[in-house]
């Protein structure tokens, strides 16, 4: 009973926390909410308009569920370029949005030793 009651405590910090400090900084991007900071459109290469999402912040499993939220937000055929930093996100990543049947079109290290993964959203025609 004590662990149920230590867990409650913690649900409800987190979701006060959620609804006065976090809520209010995000926006919508599709049917979800977003930290403003961490989503913004961009292009590559002159191609399609692609979506943004910095997890390099976030520690697993967070920066699956994030990339998770971002996808569900988009329509279907739709670029999900996600920036994340270390080895073990990017492979929990990587497997956990191919194993629910989104596309991953490439995966670039850039120079701050981040990586950057470019998903298309299943549903839609293959870029790549």
């Amino acid at each position: 009973m004590k662990g149920f009651v230590q867990f409650y405590a913690a649900v409800t910090v987190f979701y006060t926390v959620w609804k006065h400090y976090i809520l209010p900084a995000c926006v919508n991007v599709g049917s979800m909410k977003v930290m403003e900071s961490d989503v913004f459109p961009a292009s590559i290469g002159g191609g399609p308009s692609v979506v943004m999402l910095d997890i390099t912040h976030e520690k697993c499993p967070m920066t699956f569920v994030r990339t998770r939220l971002a996808l569900d937000g988009l329509a279907p055929g739709s670029l999900l370029a996600v920036r994340l930093k270390g080895e073990e996100p990017r492979k929990n990543v990587s497997r956990s949005v191919s194993g629910l049947g989104h596309l991953i079109v490439s995966e670039q290290e850039e120079a701050d030793g981040s990586i950057v993964l470019t998903i298309q959203k299943k549903g839609g025609p293959k870029t790549a």
